[in-house]
């Protein structure tokens, strides 16, 4: 993991590492049908953001999904912020986790960033 233009309340510096305070994360992973990079901000104020880019090679029924175990203060809530799939699809993604009567709550940090490959 690294940095990228986070608050200084911000210290999630190496791989395998958390984010419990306030910050950016970013992060680029590859699986065998897709890769992409993620950059995740967590705010003060609870909220967040998950922006990037997702691309999937394979054709067929495959997904490639960007999902993130957000820590709050009831625990882990984990939730998928891009898909792409259905043939070789290349997608970027802006999109606020936090947002809406269904967005997770009190955001306090990110647990972990995963990679998902889905075959239907």
């Amino acid at each position: 993991m690294s940095v990228a233009a986070a608050p200084a309340a911000s210290a999630v510096t190496t791989p395998g590492a958390t984010s419990a305070a306030p910050g950016c994360v970013t992060e680029t992973k590859e699986v065998s049908k897709g890769y992409g990079t993620i950059t995740v901000c967590v705010n003060e104020d609870g909220s967040a953001r998950a922006y990037g880019d997702l691309h999937c090679t394979a054709f067929g029924a495959v997904l490639v999904m960007w999902e993130i175990g957000w820590k709050t203060a009831s625990g882990v809530t984990v939730s998928t912020v891009a898909t792409a799939g259905w043939g070789n699809n290349d997608i970027e993604f802006d999109v606020d986790p936090s947002a809406g009567t269904d967005g997770i709550q009190g955001i306090t940090g990110v647990d972990e960033i995963y990679l998902s490959t889905i075959y239907m």
